[in-house]
C-alpha cells in the first residue's frame, strides 16, 4: 500500500507477504525519508533504519524474533559513521566497533558471552594497522593477524 502526492510517493508504504507486513517506509517527494521498519515473519521488529533524503542517517537498530537488541549502527550519508554494538541474546555486549565513512576505523572488540574478550584489533580507514588478536575465552591468545606490510 502506497501514497502519493501529485504522481509521486510520499507518505507511508506498506509492503506484505502472505497478509503479513514485511517493512513499512516513509517517502516524502519520492525519497526515503524518516523511519523504514522491517519485520520478521513473526510480526516483530527486525530493524529500523532512519533515512533523510533518500539516505540512511542516524541510527539503525536490529533485533531478534523475540524483540531484543541485536545490534545498534549509525550511517551519516548513507555510510556507517560512529560506533556499532552487538550484542547477545541476554543483552551482553558482543562486538565494539567504530567507522568513519564507511570503513572500519578505531579499536575493534569481540566478546564471549561472558564478557571475557574475544577479539582486538585496530583499523584506520578500513585497513588494520595494529595485529588483530584473537583469545580463547580463559585469556589466552590464540592467533595473530598481523596489518599487511607496507
Amino acid at each position: 500500500m502506497a501514497e502519493y502526492a501529485e504522481g509521486v510517493q510520499h507518505g507511508q508504504t506498506t509492503f506484505y507477504a502472505n497478509a503479513r507486513p514485511t517493512c513499512r517506509m516513509t517517502y516524502r517527494d519520492g525519497l526515503l525519508n524518516g523511519p523504514s521498519v522491517f519485520f520478521h515473519e513473526s510480526g516483530t521488529v527486525a530493524a529500523v533504519f532512519q533515512y533523510c533524503d533518500g539516505k540512511r542517517e542516524g541510527e539503525a537498530l536490529f533485533h531478534s524474533p523475540q524483540g531484543r537488541p541485536m545490534r545498534r549502527e549509525n550511517y551519516a550519508n548513507d555510510r556507517l559513521h560512529g560506533p556499532v554494538l552487538g550484542y547477545y541474546d541476554d543483552g551482553t555486549v558482543s562486538e565494539r566497533a567504530a567507522f568513519l565513512d564507511g570503513l572500519q576505523d578505531g579499536v575493534l572488540r569481540r566478546f564471549f558471552p561472558s564478557g571475557a574478550l574475544m577479539q582486538h584489533g585496530v583499523y584506520r580507514r578500513g585497513l588494520l594497522i595494529e595485529p588483530l588478536r584473537t583469545y580463547s575465552e580463559d585469556g589466552k591468545e590464540i592467533a595473530v593477524l598481523h596489518p599487511p606490510a607496507g
